[in-house]
């Protein structure tokens, strides 16, 4: 099999742009795991683009460095007949990963991922909240007017409606807080959502078909600086205590977001009346950088030969060792 892998950030997606530090430090990080478990897959011949502001990957890996004038749309458009399959890493923000991986499904390529429809129903936060609430899971509601905010002294987070991760994720105290900062955001859509108290994790899912299979439960670490907050670090699998409510709870989104394949993470706080989803994220994310150590899963054998789950994954009462993510 000759299999492409993307890295949006690192790989191209940015050519002519600045490099982001942390982004590119992210993106490095998930694609080096991901290069490590493609090492021991047999009969896999691995291509890698690469932004040519960054070092060549070490072999076997071929690295197809794209040139400062490149476009990597265009490139994949004109490269993408040459391989069997391809693995994206790349996020929701303006449309980037339903745009390449639309482009993708115009080829006979196998691509390792969702669809390019659930993809595009989770990049927007605001239409997947609505679907979720009307299958009766709970959700942090999305509030679509600042007048619709409570005037109290309620919390609440103002956020990219298609951001990845906790990009541009602003902390608010109060309702004043979120008038002040809405009157002077950007055009960009935003989504405002109260702010929960509690426990904030994510689950790493692997689907196939209707299949839900759970990888790992981890402890999100957040920090707000400047109101700003980020992820500082995860814990990956040190919430594996929640396993049986979580796995059911990804079974009922996974019926409700036909088209999750592959690797799935959710977002999500666990509160005083349980556990309530943030978001969906159809594609490869940080916790998925140590699985290997914490339970012993080859993610990129699982992506090749998804039918083999069963037997590639530990039983469900296995041990997790948790595993800790800087970034």
């Amino acid at each position: 099999m000759n299999l492409l892998v993307c890295e949006f950030i690192t790989g191209g997606g940015l050519l002519g742009e600045p490099l982001p530090e942390c982004l590119a430090a992210e993106g490095e990080l998930m694609l080096q795991s991901l290069l490590r478990d493609l090492r021991v897959c047999p009969d896999v011949r691995v291509s890698c683009t690469r932004d040519n502001r960054l070092p060549t990957l070490p072999g076997p890996v071929e690295t197809l460095t794209l040139a400062a004038d490149e476009d990597l749309f265009r490139w994949l458009q004109q490269s993408l007949g040459q391989f069997d399959a391809v693995c994206l890493i790349a996020p929701e923000t303006d449309g980037v990963l339903y745009r390449l991986v639309s482009l993708i499904e115009q080829f006979d390529v196998l691509h390792l991922g969702s669809t390019a429809r659930a993809i595009q129903v989770c990049t927007d936060k605001r239409e997947t909240a609505k679907r979720l609430a009307e299958a009766g899971i709970h959700v942090v509601p999305a509030i679509e007017e600042v007048e619709q905010t409570v005037d109290c002294d309620q919390a609440w987070v103002i956020k990219p409606v298609d951001g990845a991760g906790s990009e541009n994720t602003v902390y608010c105290e109060s309702r004043q807080k979120v008038l002040a900062l809405i009157n002077t955001a950007s055009a960009r859509p935003h989504l405002i959502q109260p702010f929960l108290e509690g426990q904030v994790a994510s689950m790493s899912l692997f689907c196939v078909g209707s299949r839900v299979y759970l990888l790992a439960i981890n402890e999100m670490l957040i920090e707000i600086q400047n109101d700003m907050i980020k992820v500082g670090a995860i814990c990956v699998n040190g919430l594996w205590k929640y396993s049986q409510e979580c796995l059911e709870l990804a079974e009922q989104v996974v019926r409700c977001l036909p088209g999750l394949q592959a690797y799935v993470g959710i977002d999500l706080v666990f509160t005083d009346d349980g556990p309530v989803i943030l978001e969906i994220n159809p594609r490869l994310t940080s916790s998925c950088v140590g699985l290997a150590e914490s339970c012993g899963i080859n993610l990129a054998a699982l992506m090749l030969a998804p039918e083999s789950a069963e037997h590639l994954l530990p039983d469900h009462d296995a041990r997790r060792e948790p595993v800790l993510i800087h970034l």
